[in-house]
């Protein structure tokens, strides 16, 4: 008889340690949702969950794509029932682009300036090149940051006072140029040596749009080499930074997209692109690729 009770109290154990268990990650995954940066592909009518005002409930991004002219358009309904369609610039850009499946959108929810409520970022394309939108919410109304021709996009901490800063990249010829922004969105110069690997980043495109091959062999290990994929590059986001104990950028990653060509077929190529510091100068820091890694 004793031996029977013991082994019913032990399968209660087992259970309530199980249900526990099951309610600690749900718990632990509804943070992460709501915390993290959120980033979707658009390849149809599409909604994700952000909670765009920081009053603990959730909202929705419709991104739609017009079935007649594949143009997108962005919608977001808050949980209260209001809602709010994005608008492009009128005059530079009065489009969100078009759907491609050489190109296809991607909106991401991420918090640039450290007020706790995330911006939505736009990267998609028209047939002129690439778009960048950024929206941000403020006093019921969400309105624009940023539009332009830009094909890469960051935000990091500055290291001089920690505060942040916005990085709207373009690729031009051979290299490639970033504007900064602080985090009230006005035009700022930092110090010259905050390039953060774009010079690295520069090679990656040149060798994945077979330009050149030498310099980028020369820095990079042979074991990364065939995993990149010959093709064209789309986009880009400054996906991390870390820094050394003196506040300089030691490591950047990049997530990089780029049109792989297989034939008549064509595919999108996802990578994570990290370099490392490895001669620092207060003009002209260099950095070297150790790692890529293809995530599509």
């Amino acid at each position: 008889m004793k031996l029977r009770i013991y082994i019913i109290k032990k399968q209660q154990l087992i259970w309530t340690a199980i249900i526990l268990a099951i309610v600690i990650i749900a718990a632990i995954l509804l943070i992460s949702l709501k915390t993290k940066d959120t980033m979707n592909v658009i390849n149809k009518t599409k909604s994700q969950k952000v909670d765009i005002n920081n009053d603990g409930k959730m909202d929705t991004i419709i991104t739609k794509i017009d079935e007649k002219t594949k143009e997108y358009s962005v919608d977001i309904i808050m949980k209260d029932g209001r809602s709010y369609s994005l608008v492009p610039d009128d005059k530079e850009i009065p489009t969100f682009g078009f759907y491609s499946d050489e190109w296809p959108m991607i909106v991401e929810a991420r918090d640039i300036n450290s007020d706790n409520k995330p911006e939505i970022i736009l990267q998609s394309s028209d047939s002129n090149g690439p778009l960048l939108h950024v929206y941000k919410y403020e006093n019921d109304k969400i309105s624009r940051i940023f539009s332009g021709r830009y094909s890469i996009f960051g935000n990091i901490k500055n290291p001089v006072d920690n505060s942040d800063i916005i990085i709207l990249g373009s690729k031009e010829k051979d290299s490639i140029k970033y504007t900064y922004y602080n985090s009230r969105f006005n035009l700022i110069t930092p110090a010259s040596s905050l390039t953060l690997g774009r010079e690295a980043l520069a090679s990656f495109i040149d060798f994945v749009e077979a330009k050149d091959q030498t310099a980028f062999k020369s820095n990079v290990d042979d074991k990364y080499l065939s995993k990149v994929l010959k093709g064209t590059f789309l986009d880009s986001k400054l996906r991390e930074v870390k820094y050394t104990k003196y506040t300089i950028p030691s490591q950047c990653t990049y997530f990089v997209r780029t049109n792989i060509s297989n034939g008549n077929e064509k595919d999108i190529g996802m990578y994570l692109v990290t370099m490392n510091l490895t001669k620092f100068d207060n003009k002209s820091p260099e950095y070297t690729i150790t790692n890529i890694s293809r995530t599509k």
